[in-house]
């Protein structure tokens, strides 16, 4: 199943969290403990989207499921959140660690300039985005 086919709103891209159809349930459930995540993208009181590996390989995970942001969608407890795991293309993981790698230089370092991460990222992020829609999305975890 591709990560497009498993967004609701069709015309939203994935740099503005569009809300994912339950779905992803039918895909295999994912041990948590089978899961390492190296970097988040996105934070909001928790991950929103990020690379993490499993089985000895790097993917694209995403929110796709939280009590707090889809309160009726599903049964998931109030303490937990899911998210989708997207298989990558090498170049779209070499993509990922670019902008991970800049934005940790001149936004996390004291030395760094954040307009020389958000204003090309910000001109990039919504082709990211498309980028993912087509990728499969091998299944999901729960954090």
């Amino acid at each position: 199943m591709k990560l497009r086919d498993l967004i609701i709103d069709k015309s939203a891209i994935i740099s503005e969290y569009p809300e994912i159809s339950v779905e992803y349930l039918k895909l295999p459930q994912i041990n948590k403990d089978d899961i390492q995540i190296r970097w988040s993208d996105d934070w909001w009181d928790g991950y929103l989207s990020g690379v993490a590996v499993y089985k000895n390989e790097n993917y694209f995970f995403i929110m796709c499921d939280d009590w707090a942001f889809y309160p009726s969608k599903t049964d998931i407890s109030d303490t937990a959140r899911r998210y989708v795991l997207v298989d990558l293309s090498e170049e779209k993981l070499r993509q990922e660690q670019y902008w991970h790698d800049l934005f940790v230089k001149e936004v996390t370092s004291k030395d760094g300039d954040n307009d020389k991460f958000y204003i090309p990222f910000r001109k990039a992020q919504e082709k990211l985005g498309q980028d993912k829609l087509d990728n499969e999305v091998i299944g999901w975890f729960e954090l």
